[in-house]
């Protein structure tokens, strides 16, 4: 809702296995293009013991989705956080049975 922006399609990306943040500030190139508000970036895991997949949620009159993303993770590692149920999806406060839920996973 900035008026200095005029941004006319909006951009949701998660990271890839060649864009995976990483250096001691955890960063990847979509970090830099999400501060410039070019696109909005979500699912980045910054702690893998404890994985919490919070949605975005859109709503259009009466039709209701929550958008959640889990970056790239190695394989071998997402399968133990599930075996191990280490990931939380969030979900909306209100109304969720409502909801259309989108996984996003790369």
């Amino acid at each position: 809702m900035n008026e200095n922006m005029s941004v006319k399609v909006p951009i949701f990306m998660i990271h890839g296995n060649h864009d995976d943040p990483s250096g001691l500030e955890y960063l990847s190139n979509i970090d830099l293009m999400s501060s410039n508000n070019y696109v909005n970036y979500f699912g980045k895991v910054t702690n893998i013991e404890d994985i919490e997949v919070v949605p975005i949620l859109f709503r259009k009159g009466a039709t209701k989705i929550a958008l959640y993303g889990i970056g790239h993770m190695k394989d071998e590692r997402l399968n133990m956080a599930f075996e191990n149920k280490r990931i939380k999806f969030k979900r909306p406060l209100k109304d969720k049975d409502d909801w259309f839920n989108i996984l996003m996973v790369h």
